[in-house]
């Protein structure tokens, strides 16, 4: 299934982008396509044989050594089957469960009656009497037409207008007793055709309430099986509902295949193989489709790139590099458990959480390995013996180029979850200074550790929001993610005394 790649590959020279949102903090996630790959492409559809036309995708991944190599993948099916030798599979294999077997069965018996319903109505419109009475209607409707029409002319002429008056009156009675003796003449057949338009629209809301029930079931298994540890699911990514063939695209099983064999994507490209149709050309590269494909792919990045690395380790503690949007321990909803600290426990012991970062709060965050360390850990933090840094860009340019912030923070009465500066609030105090003035790039020293300390000191002591910041923007919600970084922690080892300086680099 993996294919060496021979040669150099060339990252500079792109020629398209696949985009992609990442559902937790905004932040827009890209993947290039690249001039090497597109001609990697073309030879390799040269020399490709399949049996229907198809979109195919191969991307371009390295693995933990750094070699590349080559997958490929079809959309959709090929003569009925998801799976070919040598290519990526679905997303998710389906077991039939006994909720989609006694649904199929039922579709199917629904989809049979629907049809001798359809050929019965059809028998009916098409019956000697039903056609003899259009017949007769169309007739009627062309002479009053026509009638209408010289009464105006006549009308312009200067002719009696009660005269006129009443031959309208006249065609109207005309009118309402032909629809009476039309009712009269197929009254048992349309009674007949009501029950039958009765039956069908009533097996249609069966159809369509059995088909939301299965799809339904379908959906909470892909969400089980494929993103059980994510804060998102079919739904939230597909307000709408998720239209049929959700997952079955090229760029999305490529990128779920590279993220459960840990390879890293480098580059992709999806082209169109096999005869033209009205809107794809062989040879042709194009984008990711919107309806099924693009809102998968922001998920789909952010999960290749959410490795954890670790700073520093041994017996009594680990230190990790946290990227912007994980929670640092688990939420309280079903759907927000991933964390740092589930993902770390899963591979290994038991972990106890010693300070947290933002969700969308990037760097160091600490962890100790026994209940003992956390205790001395905390006793560190609450005493301030901790130095820690932070760096951000900000929204503006500060008056100074460096100062101390003390300013008592609070809840926001108007915004559950968010705070403000307020007198009768908790004591936080922030230094900072400037380290890049044409970028806005600050250095933030906390003190204290109030929830959203420096977003707050930022957004309304400095009047200068930290960049990406949704909360605490000042005009419309960015979309790009917060840019602060948790960038060094200088602490005391509270089990052998080593002075620890860990540094964590600044990903913007």
């Amino acid at each position: 299934m993996l294919i060496p790649w021979a040669g150099p590959h060339n990252l500079k020279e792109v020629t398209a982008l696949y985009k992609g949102t990442c559902p937790l903090t905004g932040e827009e996630l890209t993947l290039p396509r690249t001039r090497d790959l597109e001609r990697y492409a073309l030879q390799f559809a040269s020399q490709l044989d399949l049996p229907e036309p198809k979109m195919v995708g191969l991307l371009l991944v390295s693995n933990s050594r750094g070699m590349k190599f080559v997958l490929k993948a079809f959309s959709g099916k090929i003569e009925g089957s998801f799976h070919r030798q040598g290519w990526v599979p679905p997303m998710l294999e389906l077991e039939e469960s006994e909720l989609e077997r006694t649904t199929r069965v039922r579709l199917a018996q629904i989809k049979t009656e629907l049809q001798e319903l359809g050929r019965r109505l059809d028998h009916l419109n098409d019956s000697p009497l039903h056609k003899l009475w259009t017949e007769k209607e169309a007739e009627l409707r062309a002479r009053l037409k026509a009638n209408k029409l010289a009464r105006k002319r006549r009308r312009e002429a200067g002719e009696s207008a009660a005269l006129l008056d009443e031959e309208s009156r006249a065609d109207t009675r005309e009118k309402r007793e032909f629809k009476e003796a039309r009712f009269e003449a197929l009254k048992d057949q349309q009674s007949g055709q009501k029950k039958l338009k009765a039956r069908v629209s009533k097996l249609k809301r069966e159809r369509k309430e059995l088909s939301r029930t299965l799809q339904k079931e379908m959906h909470d298994t892909f969400d089980h099986k494929v993103w059980s540890h994510e804060p998102w699911s079919l739904t939230s990514l597909f307000p709408s509902g998720p239209p049929t063939g959700t997952g079955d695209c090229c760029a999305p099983k490529l990128l779920h295949h590279a993220n459960q064999h840990a390879l890293q994507p480098i580059a992709l490209a999806e082209f169109w193989h096999g005869k033209a149709t009205a809107k794809r050309q062989p040879g042709h590269f194009y984008e990711a489709c919107k309806e099924r494909c693009q809102p998968l792919l922001g998920p789909l990045l952010c999960r290749v790139r959410k490795d954890l690395p670790i700073l520093f380790e041994d017996q009594h503690l680990m230190a990790v590099e946290k990227f912007s949007g994980i929670l640092t321990v688990p939420g309280h909803q079903h759907w927000n458990q991933d964390s740092l600290l589930t993902r770390l426990q899963r591979g290994g012991g038991r972990l106890f959480t010693v300070h947290r970062l933002d969700l969308e709060t990037s760097g160091i965050v600490l962890f100790a390995k026994t209940e003992a360390v956390q205790s001395k850990l905390h006793e560190i933090f609450a005493s301030r013996r901790v130095e820690k840094s932070y760096q951000a860009l900000l929204s503006g340019r500060p008056e100074s180029d460096e100062g101390v912030l003390e300013h008592p923070l609070g809840p926001d009465p108007m915004r559950a979850g968010c705070y403000r500066i307020c007198e009768d609030g908790k004591p936080a105090r922030t230094a900072y200074r400037v380290i890049d003035k044409e970028n806005s790039r600050v250095d933030f020293f906390p003190h204290t550790g109030r929830s959203h300390q420096l977003r707050v000191h930022a957004a309304q002591g400095l009047d200068c929001p930290i960049q990406g910041d949704r909360l605490y923007a000042k005009e419309e919600p960015p979309q790009g993610r917060l840019l602060l970084h948790a960038r060094r922690l200088v602490f005391t080892h509270p089990v052998t005394g080593e002075l620890m300086d860990l540094v964590s680099e600044v990903p913007f």
